[in-house]
C-alpha cells in the first residue's frame, strides 16, 4: 500500500480553502496544515515536512513567490500554484522560484 502524499496548504481565504481541502482529501492527500500566508514558511515547512505545498491565493506577491523560492532550496518538492488572477511576470517568477505547476482562474474542487 503507497503512503497518502502530506499536503501544506496556504491561503487567505477560508471559503476558498474549504474548497480546496475538500479536493486534497478527495483526491486522498493528508492535509497536514493550512497556512494563511507565507509568513515563517521556511520553518513550518522544516516543521511539518510535506511532500506537496499547495498555494491558493488571489495574486502572489513577489515576497510570497521569494518565500517559496526559498522552500525548494532544502529538499526539494512540488508547488503547486492556484491563483485567480496572474500575469505572464508573475507566473515566470513562479517557475522561476521552483512552482511545478499553477492554474490561474480559479481553485474549484475538481481542479484540486
Amino acid at each position: 500500500m503507497t503512503k497518502a502524499l502530506s499536503v501544506l496548504l496556504i491561503d487567505d481565504n477560508p471559503a476558498r480553502a474549504e474548497i480546496v481541502e475538500s479536493g486534497l482529501r478527495d483526491a486522498g492527500y493528508v492535509l497536514l496544515e493550512r497556512l494563511e500566508g507565507t509568513y515563517d514558511l521556511l520553518a513550518r515547512v522544516d516543521a511539518l515536512k510535506p511532500d506537496v505545498i499547495v498555494v491558493s491565493i488571489d495574486s502572489p506577491s513577489r515576497d510570497a513567490i521569494e518565500d517559496l523560492r526559498r522552500t525548494t532550496e532544502k529538499p526539494p518538492r512540488p508547488i503547486a500554484l492556484f491563483a485567480d488572477r496572474s500575469d505572464p511576470a508573475t507566473i515566470a517568477a513562479g517557475m522561476k522560484a521552483g512552482v511545478s505547476t499553477d492554474a490561474v482562474e480559479g481553485s474549484a474542487q475538481d481542479r484540486v
